[in-house]
């Protein structure tokens, strides 16, 4: 159980990273704004709230509703 909580807070971020920075490669190839808008909105959702996530646990807080 604990191994698979620290797999889901390490790897969140940099999904989360991932996701908003191959919205952001897209978008300079291809001038497409739907790849931006996309790329943005769910990269930086998932980077905040894993963030956020990380931060409650740290501080020992239960941080399972987000």
């Amino acid at each position: 159980m604990l191994i698979m909580l620290r797999y889901s807070i390490y790897v969140s971020p940099a999904t989360g990273g991932i996701v908003l920075s191959g919205g952001l490669i897209c978008f300079i190839f291809s001038r497409n704004t739907e790849s931006l808008m996309t790329g943005g909105l769910y990269g930086g959702a998932l980077l905040a709230l894993s963030i956020l996530s990380l931060k409650f646990w740290k501080q020992g807080q239960s941080s399972t509703p987000l």
